[in-house]
């Protein structure tokens, strides 16, 4: 009966379209009064309906009071008072937008709160959920997570996750000794997020497809939130803010300590309570509100004194590489030796190795400088020991996350190598231990094409074809669905893009712009020529500092190159053996300035304005196996197995394909490699596998 009744319900969402009747989903366990629920299995994916407002929020600090009804579709429900928010800094911008909610258990004031446990996550009382509108799965910033996980499972019992350096192994061995389900929080504490798919209705009515996410949270981190030494960094990390050693505290927030009031306060240095929002700079001893028998200002002074000591370990680090590099051949050795003691004092180069392995692997551009989270847990051998943890990985697998566009083939990329950053001593001191690790990682099936597009197609499957073709019904401006609106007599390079999102690029008065700088203003991009502070670009005069890039009318020659955008600029170049006359003619163009034969044909009416994509899951399919080529070549990985010898024993026979049958059957044989037992390489080990293996032994 209950299958019938489930069958119903799917039949009418497929004649009704977007409208399903969440409220007739199947209940069995009715959580509404529970204070703490438990969901002792991550979901496949849950749908959930938002009620009590008429809209999402479009922007931050909103604090909606609505109601969520949440049915994971094993039984499972409740309805609870939530508080919602919009999140995400680009994401904001976008049509639809991330957001962000505590359940409540008061009259939305939100002292007392939900405790939600799910799968082996640890227990939290909010959750982000994540829209990734440029994607066209929606998946690949959780099934990165994932993937990472996968890199974790490799490692010893006592190496799981960063925070266990400063753990016994006796402790560990006991906290690792039952269930994930049944761990302690503090040893839940991931360090990384994960998601699974949500399908979001507002007030019934179908919103979208979403990733129901685990937060930046201490939590996660396993931080004491009132230690000074426990800290945790978000936000802009590279050279010019921290790694320098002149910390520039508005460019990051301190995320941790957090303490509670009833413990102490964090303090600025002019004396105000430090807002992560609005991170202005830690007190120090030497503010002049500085108050030596305030407790209040000494753990807020020695905080920063944690930081600052951190900012300079780069610093530190490059009198040891001066030494190193002007050493004489006979003392090289033992001159890296030093060295590298002295950089694995200050980073941990186990987990910056597999960082930089993950963000190389999925081509994460965006992760050396924003999005990775440092942290610490205090002191050991007299250093407090930083270790970068992922976060925020929609820009992966070709995706980029910022605009419309995505890329058809990935790079052979050595991501890190050329910042400032701590990133760079792994490809400069480490790049043997780099390739060892790659090399166990790829023997271990965990980096393979099938690792990475197994999880990637079992996120689609989760979500479910039907969802995708509402999301386009929904979202017709959708990024990754949309035409591009590029004149094909142009040739797009792919390089040289000026987001709207580079805050520094918007000319600013008072600001000193040196030659070569690139800047907008009034929707159009300029190149500094001449250094100048006050010459805003447009105005009398300002040619002889400007240099306007953008295409206007006249003729262009083979070679040349011009920006075009609206809010983001993109480069073209005129391709080989071509003349292009960009003239202006406000009847034929769609465009509001009215020019004809330009790069973009028209813009879009929302953000991202310029260009679009018809991202296909066969573009991340071809993408991810020609990445795990590059990056063997790269590595210097020749896998010596090959599809079919799922034992691993050099050999292709009819004890594998029994095998893979076992598999099939939910049973687990020995020494089974996931990898190789995909023969035709489509995410899936199914039967037809077993019939290529038979094939293979028989010869056919």
């Amino acid at each position: 009966m209950f299958f019938l009744f489930t069958l119903l319900v799917i039949m009418l969402g497929n004649i009704f379209g977007q409208n399903i009747e969440v409220e007739h989903l199947f209940i069995n366990n009715d959580c509404s009064n529970q204070s703490k629920i438990v969901i002792p299995y991550q979901p496949s994916s849950v749908v959930v309906n938002i009620t009590g407002i008429e809209s999402m929020p479009t922007k931050k600090n909103v604090n909606a009071h609505a109601w969520m009804e949440v049915w994971d579709k094993q039984g499972i429900y409740f309805k609870k008072r939530i508080i919602i928010d919009g999140q995400g800094n680009t994401s904001i911008s976008h049509e639809k937008k991330n957001f962000a909610v505590d359940f409540c258990e008061d009259e939305w004031i939100g002292d007392k709160t939900t405790d939600i446990r799910i799968g082996n996550w640890v227990t939290q009382d909010g959750f982000h959920f994540k829209a990734f509108h440029t994607s066209i799965t929606k998946g690949e910033c959780p099934v990165s997570y994932k993937l990472y996980d996968k890199f974790r499972s490799t490692k010893p019992l006592n190496r799981q996750y960063p925070y266990m350096d400063y753990y016994s192994d006796d402790e560990i061995a006991t906290a690792m000794s039952v269930d994930e389900s049944e761990r302690s929080e503090e040893f839940r504490a991931r360090c990384y997020s994960d998601g699974f798919p949500c399908i979001v209705y507002l007030n019934g009515e179908y919103y979208g497809i979403y990733s129901w996410q685990l937060k930046k949270h201490r939590d996660n981190y396993n931080m004491g939130r009132n230690k000074e030494d426990n800290i945790h960094l978000d936000g802009m990390l590279g050279w010019n803010e921290i790694w320098g050693g002149n910390v520039k505290w508005t460019s990051f927030e301190v995320r941790n300590p957090k303490p509670k009031a009833s413990k102490w306060t964090l303090l600025c240095q002019d004396g105000t309570n430090y807002d992560g929002d609005n991170p202005k700079e830690l007190m120090g001893t030497d503010s002049p509100f500085y108050d030596s028998s305030d407790e209040n200002c000494i753990k807020s002074a020695q905080t920063k004194s944690n930081i600052l000591a951190i900012s300079n370990y780069m610093n530190e680090i490059a009198e040891f590489e001066t030494t190193y590099n002007n050493c004489s051949s006979n003392n090289k050795a033992t001159a890296l030796t030093e060295l590298k003691e002295e950089i694995e004092k200050r980073f941990s180069m186990e987990w910056l190795i597999d960082y930089i392995i993950l963000i190389d692997f999925t081509q994460n551009y965006d992760a050396t400088k924003k999005n990775w989270q440092w942290t610490t847990w205090g002191e050991i051998d007299g250093h407090l020991k930083c270790y970068p943890n992922p976060y925020d990985m929609d820009a992966t697998f070709g995706v980029v996350a910022t605009t419309a566009f995505s890329l058809g083939t990935p790079q052979k990329s050595s991501i890190g190598k050329t910042t400032n950053t701590p990133a760079r001593y792994v490809w400069d001191y480490y790049l043997n231990e780099m390739k060892a690790r790659y090399a166990e990682l790829r023997r271990a099936g965990v980096l393979s094409f099938y690792s990475a597009y197994s999880l990637i197609k079992d996120w689609v499957d989760r979500v479910g074809a039907e969802h995708y073709t509402y999301e386009a019904e929904k979202w017709p401006n959708m990024p990754c669905n949309r035409d591009s609106h590029i004149n094909t007599n142009w040739k797009y390079t792919r390089v040289n893009k000026v987001y709207y999102s580079d805050y520094k690029t918007v000319w600013s008065k008072g600001t000193t712009y040196e030659v070569g700088d690139l800047i907008k203003q009034n929707r159009r991009l300029y190149r500094c020529i001449q250094a100048n502070s006050n010459h805003i670009p447009e105005a009398k005069g300002s040619e002889d500092y400007w240099e306007d890039l953008c295409v206007k009318e006249g003729t262009y020659h083979e070679g040349e190159m011009v920006y075009d955008g609206y809010n983001s600029f993109y480069q073209f170049q005129v391709p080989q053996g071509q003349t292009i006359t960009v003239t202006k003619d406000t009847c034929l163009s769609e465009r509001a300035d009215g020019l004809v034969n330009a790069p973009f044909e028209k813009f879009y009416n929302v953000y991202p304005y310029e260009g679009g994509v018809h991202d296909s899951l066969e573009r991340i399919r071809n993408w991810i196996a020609k990445k795990v080529q590059l990056m063997d070549e790269q590595m210097n990985y020749k896998n010596e197995f090959v599809l079919g010898d799922v034992n691993h024993d050099g050999k292709v026979n009819i004890v594998d394909a029994t095998s893979v049958t076992s598999y099939i059957l939910n049973q687990k044989p020995n020494s089974f490699y996931e990898a190789e037992a995909d023969i035709n390489q489509d995410g899936e080990i199914s039967i037809t596998d077993v019939t290529s293996i038979v094939n293979m032994v028989l010869g056919k």
